[in-house]
């Protein structure tokens, strides 16, 4: 009697141990393809992440290469220019304008002047030789000072006689009266001979030395050969109107010849204005102009007669300020043409623009400091770019968790030469401006951007430490092109510890974790590692991982891989990605237990349950073992009968045949025994049912009246991603929530009314 219970429960066990051990295989291999399977997606999600962080700052950086304020800055120099140009050619029409205007009401001046001087010189009577007094003369060409003796016959007004009088100390009184009317200067002159030499007997013109110019002479014929034109015009009874040189400068005068009683020209009568009186030095001199310009006079030999440093006036410009360019414009008369010239003059460039007033020989220039004007208007076009850059450091943002991070540590532009032009590092202006041309980021950057379809383009340096902030930053550059001409960089050093911020919180299991290394192994994202560790993962110190990184990593596979590290075995996987012109590999890691630990929970629970069983069946069998060997001494013969239906029922129990159920009714023991051979057949039955329930691929629940579940197999935990320990004694409906849940059609509902199978679909 106790055999065939003994087989049945061996038999039991076996099946359960088999069917346990399958189980748990299958989790493991299921939970593993698993976890890599969401490793994978983890690495795709983390490089996501990481990639739209960098392309944001990619965009960027080819939109700053691209910015106005850019284009601006690098347009400032030829801006200056065209506005010192446009400056230069206002302020040169308003002077000529303004020598014109003064040459008329000047002349109109001189001319009324003029007539008040011939009735003053009227007024004393008929002009006549006196031939009884003769003067001696040291007379003095205006032009050479050279000396000669002359005799002259006295010059008379009527009964005035004109005397020698070269102190103005002293009265001539007609020049005088002339010169207190009008305010000009007035001469009389002598002729001196037939050629027409006009000797000056009286005049309120002033030498040099601060005596009057009496005993000078204007010669008929100038040093050059020409004939004067004053002489000219007067011995042939003509009124000279015009600049004319008087002893020492020019002015704007008129000249008329008068006659003695017989019609001889015998001498004339002059007035004059300085040309460079002080109206017209104060309009040049007070001239408003932008850009610290400044207007100047040179005339047709060199002589600087207007300026308005006054310690210039009446040197040469070239032979005392050795500015030989000026050599070009001396060279260079051609009227109502503006021309320019440049030249450095007291260590600045000058930039100079002229036009030659031929009137009155004169260069009417005006001047710049060119590279104080172009430095200012740099600046400012600087200035905006600065403020530019400062605008995109204090807006670019990233969020992670609650808190915003700034993107970028530094953004700059550097010239085509290295040279650092403006800098904005960590919220301000560096203290000095750097040049990078040795850098290999810069010499990479320059042999990218010779190739023409790169312009349009951001080149990735890749993560480096800066040598001005000492941080972990990736070096983004975009070209900058003017006129299709490439002038220079902008560079943006985007915060790499940004990248970790943004991976930290993605853990694979507890304690799994993602990290990225460059093309050469070395680790520039990691929870425990940064790239001033400089720690590179193909040092053989990491053992089995190194092999890994060398020869699958860097070899730009995507896998998975295990590994032993510290003696605990992790689970992994990785990928290549191109990052810019940058190479790298992301890769998500974590300890394999960690990820089986769901198998591992199946394995525990199915070693408790086999045990649990082997300790009921025990005590089953010691249990029948006992009541079967009382009813046998004392009932043997009563209960043959019944025990020979027990024998027969075990032996189909023990064939496997559990269909039946064993008939005898009975109040003693042997009732009792068969009870319990029912009972454990029923059990038995019942741990089949659940053993081949467990194991189907439908999911299966079972509820009470109250709608707990009592039961759930692995392909319904599987389904809902929970343990069989966080679905039992839960409400069905709070873990598969339809649409019939709660009305008269949930099927669950209609088999605990109606107490019989139900179909749906």
């Amino acid at each position: 009697m106790i055999t065939p219970v003994c087989i049945i429960s061996v038999l039991s066990l076996n099946q359960f141990k088999s069917f346990s051990n399958s189980t748990v295989t299958e989790a493991y291999q299921a939970m593993n393809t698993l976890s890599i399977e969401s490793m994978k997606s983890g690495v795709v999600a983390d490089y996501q992440k990481i990639k739209n962080f960098i392309d944001i700052a990619s965009a960027e950086t080819l939109k700053l290469a691209e910015s106005s304020n850019i284009q601006a800055y690098l347009n400032a120099p030829e801006v200056a220019s065209d506005n010192i140009k446009k400056e230069a050619h206002q302020q040169l029409s308003i002077l000529l304008k303004t020598f014109e205007i003064h040459k008329k009401l000047i002349q109109e001046k001189v001319n009324s002047s003029l007539a008040v001087a011939e009735n003053i010189l009227n007024s004393y009577g008929t002009p006549a030789l006196y031939s009884e007094t003769v003067m001696e003369w040291d007379a003095i060409n205006q032009y050479t000072l050279d000396e000669r003796q002359v005799s002259l016959q006295s010059l008379m007004f009527g009964h005035h006689m004109i005397r020698k009088q070269f102190s103005f100390n002293m009265e001539s009184p007609i020049v005088d009266n002339v010169g207190k009317l009008c305010n000009v200067t007035c001469t009389i002159f002598q002729r001196m001979n037939e050629k027409g030499d006009m000797l000056r007997i009286s005049t309120n013109v002033k030498k040099l030395n601060g005596t009057r110019a009496v005993g000078t002479y204007i010669p008929a014929i100038n040093p050059d050969g020409n004939a004067n034109p004053v002489v000219s015009m007067l011995i042939n009874n003509e009124i000279f109107r015009g600049r004319a040189y008087v002893v020492n400068n020019w002015y704007l005068t008129a000249y008329k010849p008068f006659k003695d009683s017989s019609h001889n020209i015998i001498g004339a009568i002059y007035v004059g204005i300085l040309l460079e009186n002080e109206h017209l030095v104060n309009t040049i001199m007070n001239s408003k102009m932008n850009n610290k310009g400044f207007a100047f006079i040179v005339n047709n030999e060199g002589i600087i007669r207007i300026h308005q440093h006054k310690g210039y006036n009446h040197k040469h410009i070239i032979n005392d300020l050795k500015i030989d360019a000026f050599k070009k414009v001396l060279n260079n008369k051609k009227e109502d043409m503006i021309h320019h010239i440049q030249y450095e003059f007291n260590n600045k460039v000058m930039s100079t623009y002229y036009q030659y007033f031929k009137e009155w020989e004169w260069f009417v220039c005006v001047s710049f400091p060119y590279d104080e004007w172009v430095k200012s208007k740099v600046k400012e076009a600087e200035y905006k770019v600065f403020n530019e850059f400062q605008s995109v450091y204090n807006t670019s943002f990233v969020p992670v968790k609650i808190s915003n991070f700034k993107m970028y540590n530094q953004i700059r532009y550097l010239d085509i030469s290295g040279e650092e032009k403006v800098s904005f590092q960590e919220g301000s202006s560096p203290n000095q401006l750097k040049n990078y041309k040795d850098r290999s980021w810069f010499i990479k950057a320059k042999n990218f951007f010779e190739i023409p379809l790169n312009n349009r383009k951001t080149l990735n340096a890749g993560v480096k430490i800066s040598k001005n902030t000492n941080k972990e930053e990736m070096i983004l550059i975009a070209p900058v092109t003017f006129m299709t001409e490439k002038k220079g960089y902008i560079v943006i050093n985007l915060d790499w510890t940004i990248a970790w911020k943004l991976l930290e919180d993605h853990i694979y299991g507890k304690t799994g974790h993602s990290f990225v290394i460059n093309h050469q192994g070395v680790v520039i994202t990691h929870p425990k590692y940064s790239l001033k560790d400089h720690v590179n993962f193909t040092d053989s110190r990491f053992g089995m991982f190194s092999n890994i990184v060398k020869n699958s990593m860097l070899k730009k596979r995507s896998q998975s891989s295990d590994y032993v590290l510290d003696g605990v075995r992790h689970i992994m996987y990785y990928m290549p990605v191109l990052i810019g012109d940058e190479q790298y590999s992301i890769a998500a890691t974590t300890p394999a237990d960690e990820c089986l630990k769901m198998a591992n929970t199946i394995k525990i629970n199915a070693e408790d349950n086999y045990n649990q069983i082997i300790s009921y069946i025990s005590i089953g069998i010691i249990s029948s073992a006992i009541i079967a060997m009382l009813i046998s001494f004392l009932l043997s013969r009563s209960i043959n009968m019944p025990l020979t239906k027990v024998v027969q029922f075990s032996k189909k129990v023990s064939e496997g045949d559990l269909s039946e159920q064993l008939s005898i009714n009975r109040n003693d023991e042997i009732g009792e025994m068969t009870d319990a051979l029912n009972h454990m057949v029923t059990e038995q039955r019942k741990l089949i049912k659940l053993s081949n329930l467990r194991k189907l691929n439908t999911p299966i629940i079972e509820i009470d009246n109250a709608f707990n579940l009592t039961f759930v197999n692995d392909a319904f935990c599987s389904a809902i991603h929970k343990s069989s320990d966080k679905c039992l004694g839960h409400k069905c409906y709070d873990l598969i929530k339809t649409d019939l849940c709660g009305t008269p059609n949930c099927i669950g509902n209609k088999a605990i009314k109606e107490k019989e199978p139900l179909e749906t679909k």
